[in-house]
């Protein structure tokens, strides 16, 4: 994968609902070091993200860069 060429996601922004179906379980090792995620919302890994996402708007509230670290 091209990092360069990745779609980029930030707090507040909106998950594109054509990319909805290749959104990922993140793996149970890495839900090992997260804190909860708040009632109502969904978890998923797309892309080298890690996102916290309303599952209805697709509104993002949480976005960790796995490429990055």
């Amino acid at each position: 994968m091209n990092r360069m060429h990745r779609n980029h996601f930030f707090i507040g922004g909106y998950f594109p609902r054509v990319f909805l179906d290749r959104i990922q379980p993140i793996p149970p090792g890495l839900m090992l070091d997260l804190p909860p995620v708040p009632p109502g919302y969904a978890i998923g890994y797309y892309d080298g993200y890690c996102l916290i996402y309303d599952p209805y708007s697709l509104a993002i509230i949480s976005v960790i860069d796995l490429y990055r670290y």
